[in-house]
């Protein structure tokens, strides 16, 4: 009986899971092994694999795979190195102040994407905030175009999805009994040995759940690329957009996608292999 209950508990969310992901999953499948009728959104019938094949066949595919990676590997990376002191900052305050910087360091999200990626489209334009401060402090001899470039989008993501590593961080922080830390000192432990030897591998798993969140959305980021890349960085999430709504290929959209599913599936799954060899390790 129990089971039961559960069971109908479970069908509203089962029922918004597939009617949102599982059936447009499939939808976006089939469209995938479709023709390509220019000036139409209707396939003929038929089954076809060109659109794969073109895939794996064209090396300008691989460099928007490659550049969204490497866009997304870096921009996770400076989160996890800018995160770590605010979080170990926040961990160290009463509940009332943590509360308080933590819903500064969200505010931004409350905004959205949009509002977040004008504002650094004004602050990293030519003659923007950024270019006159370097200007009037003599690092650079003339302005730098942030905008249309990696390091604009990357700017821009890394400052979007902070908070996604904050708050993982942050949890993980406060679970580290400090006893342990407080023993460590009077043993004579200096400060960079504490961190490396304690509470960076006691915080791993908020290190792994905040660099998931934060890869993950950055891989799948359209506003942020589109807007500061000034259409120059080709990404996955713009890529695919053009396609499907400009070109209006869908059968090709589609394979892009469900290609680009697979490839962060197999690294998900590598990734997750390698962190539980890493706990088995720390746990022994």
């Amino acid at each position: 009986m129990k089971s039961r209950y559960a069971l109908l508990l479970m069908l509203p969310a089962l029922f918004i899971l597939a009617f949102v992901f599982i059936i447009p999953l499939f939808f976006l499948i089939a469209k995938s092994f479709q023709h390509f009728v220019p000036g139409t959104l209707f396939s003929p019938p038929g089954f076809t694999v060109e659109n794969y094949v073109e895939l794996i066949s064209d090396p300008y595919y691989w460099s928007v795979y490659i550049r969204t990676l490497r866009i997304s590997i870096i921009s996770t990376l400076i989160i996890l190195v800018v995160s770590y002191p605010l979080s170990i900052f926040l961990a160290k305050r009463s509940d009332k102040v943590r509360g308080f910087f933590l819903t500064l360091v969200i505010l931004p999200m409350i905004g959205g994407a949009m509002i977040q990626t004008m504002g650094w489209f004004a602050t990293l334009m030519r003659y923007g905030l950024f270019n006159s401060v370097l200007l009037e402090l003599g690092i650079i001899e003339r302005s730098i175009n942030f905008l249309g470039s990696e390091l604009g989008v990357i700017i821009g993501l890394v400052q979007a999805f902070l908070p996604m590593m904050v708050y993982p961080l942050t949890s993980s922080l406060l679970q580290i009994d400090k006893d342990v830390i407080d023993a460590s000192k009077t043993l004579g432990a200096g400060r960079w040995t504490i961190f490396f030897r304690f509470t960076l591998p006691l915080t791993i798993p908020g290190v792994v759940a905040g660099s998931v969140l934060v890869f993950m959305a950055c891989l799948t980021s359209f506003v942020t690329p589109s807007s500061l890349g000034q259409g120059k960085i080709q990404v996955f999430g713009t890529y695919a957009y053009q396609q499907a709504m400009q070109v209006m290929n869908w059968p090709h959209s589609s394979a892009f996608s469900i290609f680009f599913i697979l490839l962060i599936g197999i690294a998900t799954y590598l990734v997750g292999v390698a962190m539980k060899r890493l706990n088995r390790r720390s746990g022994s």
